[in-house]
């Protein structure tokens, strides 16, 4: 036999489900009550907590690659660059002016090499020591990278873009750097 409070308990959860008013419902079951708002709101902060720690590595990780892919791709002109010309080589020096000088030879269009020039000429490059972005510097060799934090000056990576009014003009003569 069953005992009556089962039954009792049992009328209240059938009472609840048909739109009767039950404990703590006070406005005829309409709206949230203050816990049930503070265990969303907790919720919720619990999820941010996590979430924008891993949007802040994802971002971090992603200018990273845009910096490593710019590299590769001023190293990679720079290969090239050095097939055809058979070398090319460059002291090198303390400031910018040899990472500056390096990328106007790779931009220069020589009617006589084929493939050239071997970057967009429009490519837009800013040279700076701001350490809290990623540099290429020139080590005579090839293009190196300046992590963010490390000082130093080169070019910075991330603002690498090709605009549409920046091709060099190079005076009657001129003549690449490494080139014949």
């Amino acid at each position: 036999m069953e005992s009556p409070w089962l039954i009792e308990r049992w009328a209240d959860l059938s009472a609840m489900s048909h739109g009767a008013q039950g404990p703590g419902r006070a406005r005829g079951g309409r709206g949230f009550s203050l816990p049930e708002v503070l265990v969303v709101i907790a919720i919720i902060a619990v999820l941010a907590g996590v979430g924008i720690p891993l949007l802040v590595n994802v971002f971090g990780a992603s200018r990273e690659r845009v910096a490593t892919r710019n590299l590769n791709m001023l190293n990679a002109a720079l290969n090239t660059y050095r097939q055809s010309f058979q070398s090319f080589t460059l002291n090198a020096a303390t400031d910018t002016s040899d990472e500056l000088a390096v990328i106007g030879s790779l931009k220069y269009r020589d009617p006589m090499i084929p493939g050239t020039p071997f970057l967009n000429p429009s490519l837009a490059v800013v040279a700076m020591s701001d350490n809290s972005t990623f540099r290429a510097y020139w080590n005579g060799e090839v293009f190196a990278l300046y992590g963010e934090g490390e000082s130093g000056a080169g070019i910075d990576l991330l603002q690498m873009d090709a605009a549409t009014n920046n091709i060099p003009t190079y005076t009657n003569g001129y003549t690449p750097l490494g080139g014949q």
